[in-house]
């Protein structure tokens, strides 16, 4: 069962409102039907166990000269349009898209990273 722990958001996390979160590769990666167990601050005293959740889905994603873009199932990649873009850093608990940004700004271009979605915590859907 992957562990993902949380440093921020945690009350987005236990209510439901980010059921998202996007990660550096991991050497196997999150699968769809895993379960997840979320975490706030593991490996720390304050750590505490928000919930455990089924994996809904996860995509690649990577920043190439200041652009986002989306790696599709067949492969192909192509930057995405703002309005997903726009999504993406939502549901990941930001307030806008430049907040998103900023949180990921040392992440090298086309080093790509994994959205990592689950069943919504605290019954929302």
């Amino acid at each position: 069962m992957p562990a993902y722990s949380f440093s921020v958001f945690k009350e987005k996390v236990k209510d439901g409102s980010k059921a998202q979160t996007v990660r550096h590769r991991r050497k196997y990666p999150t699968k769809v039907g895993d379960w997840l167990a979320l975490y706030w601050k593991q490996r720390s005293p304050e750590c505490e166990k928000l919930g455990e959740s089924v994996c809904t889905e996860t995509f690649p994603i990577f920043k190439l000269a200041g652009w986002w873009n989306k790696t599709y199932s067949d492969g192909h990649s192509e930057m995405m349009i703002e309005d997903e873009f726009t999504d993406i850093a939502l549901r990941d608990g930001f307030d806008n898209v430049e907040d998103f940004e900023a949180w990921f700004a040392d992440v090298p271009d086309s080093e790509p990273l994994d959205v990592i979605r689950w069943k919504p915590l605290g019954g929302v859907q």
